[in-house]
């Protein structure tokens, strides 16, 4: 399946952007498919993906997505980003709104110069200790939107500091931002280790928003302050502060679209082949080569054959069953007709034919990423695969730790869950 994307950075944080309106990745498991095509060099590469949708409260919804496949609830740079995206789009004028996780996130749009409001930051906690492997180090914290950890005056070990303060039990189980920051000529710098990414960035919209508010409570720093990342691009923060409270907090700087392209993705899809007429072997074995000529599509695992029982309907021959593994550029339905036509080339009737009775091919979906559905045509995963024993063992011959999408158990364990009544043996050619 093609799916186009946009890549825009944002002051040095870049993002994948997908226009999800038209719901083209309803099918995809999500967190493996946003891992996949952020990793550098084998794929796009991005710190994160944001993916655009419908909204009856705004111009659109966004969903935003690390590296590592978890969701954030903010992320500044990629609302900039998201906000860029929706003028160059047509999706929006340049006063964009957009609906968020944690509420409707207002932005302004000139050009390559995008500002964002930020929600108000809570949980503002200055001048603490934190000891790690005997090492004291001085620290405040604060969420903007999600949690950052503000250190001053730190300049070495970003990355292996930050990592061990990332996943300090103070913070836990969630983890936290951090924040390195230290003077500059022209504002502070600031570098930060993300959460999600697991790595120093190139910039950070809400860290440097949480540095700013720090900075200027702990130093006396007014709005509006100047943050400089590791890429260069300046960051330019504003707010008003009211009593305890801000108010009016502004994330503004430059962002732009590095290029377009398309992502040809694949799902790993299992499907189950069975056959209890004619020769069921060779039947089995032409509905496999049949498989390989599917546009976009290859088998990639393939299980033993069994003679199985029959189960619901007994009045009939035994079958014989395997397992694939295959991953395809299909759509399930797409997938489903191809699937019928191979069943129909085999000689396989299915008007007035008894449920569950004989039949010369059978093939059926089992398994399609993680995806859930249920319409008139097709249900996702296979509605009665997990109570079928025949079925499980040769999904287990495959992969034992596939992971039922609805059960969230593997399959092994949902195997040896089962009353295994039903007789099978490995099934012997006759030549």
């Amino acid at each position: 399946m093609q799916i186009p994307f946009d890549k825009f950075c944002g002051a040095g944080n870049d993002f994948i952007i997908i226009d999800n309106r038209r719901q083209i990745l309803a099918f995809k498991s999500l967190s493996r498919f946003i891992v996949r095509i952020c990793c550098r060099r084998l794929s796009v590469g991005a710190d994160g993906v944001i993916i655009i949708e419908d909204s009856d409260q705004a111009d659109f919804k966004w969903h935003f997505y690390n590296k590592d496949g978890s969701r954030a609830q903010m992320c500044g740079n990629g609302a900039r980003c998201a906000a860029l995206y929706a003028v160059l789009n047509k999706i929006s004028a340049q006063q964009v709104k957009f609906e968020t996780d944690i509420g409707i996130i207002n932005a302004e749009v000139d050009h390559d110069h995008v500002k964002v409001q930020m929600n108000p930051p809570t949980d503002i906690k200055l001048d603490f200790d934190l000891s790690i492997d005997d090492q004291i180090h001085h620290a405040s914290s604060i969420n903007t939107g999600v949690p950052h950890l503000v250190l001053f005056n730190k300049k070495d070990n970003i990355v292996s500091l930050g990592r061990r303060l990332r996943f300090h039990s103070e913070f836990a189980p969630a983890g936290t931002n951090v924040n390195f920051v230290c003077d500059h000529p022209d504002g502070i710098l600031n570098r930060t280790y993300e959460r999600g990414v697991e790595n120093e960035t190139l910039a950070c919209g809400t860290g440097a928003v949480a540095v700013a508010i720090i900075a200027h409570l702990k130093m006396g720093m007014e709005p509006p302050i100047k943050v400089q990342t590791k890429s260069g691009s300046p960051l330019t923060i504003s707010f008003k502060q009211v009593r305890d409270r801000f108010e009016d907090v502004f994330l503004e700087g430059p962002a732009g679209l590095i290029y377009k392209g398309m992502l040809m993705e694949k799902a790993v899809v299992y499907l189950s082949i069975g056959s209890n007429m004619g020769d069921k072997g060779a039947n089995c074995s032409a509905a496999i080569k049949a498989l390989h000529l599917l546009p976009d599509t290859r088998v990639t695992k393939q299980s033993q054959l069994y003679s199985t029982e029959p189960v619901d309907y007994t009045d009939q021959e035994w079958f014989v069953n395997c397992v694939v593994e295959i991953k395809t550029g299909l759509e399930p339905l797409k997938l489903l007709e191809k699937l019928n036509n191979i069943e129909a080339q085999a000689g396989r009737v299915r008007k007035n034919t008894v449920r569950y009775g004989p039949r010369t091919l059978d093939l059926d979906i089992l398994i399609y990423d993680d995806l859930i559905m249920k319409t008139p045509k097709l249900t996702i995963p296979h509605g009665r695969m997990h109570q079928r024993p025949f079925i499980l063992k040769l999904i287990c011959n495959l992969v034992p730790d596939l992971i039922h999408p609805v059960l969230k158990e593997d399959m092994l364990t949902i195997f040896n869950r089962l009353d295994c009544n039903q007789n099978m043996e490995l099934y012997q050619c006759d030549s």
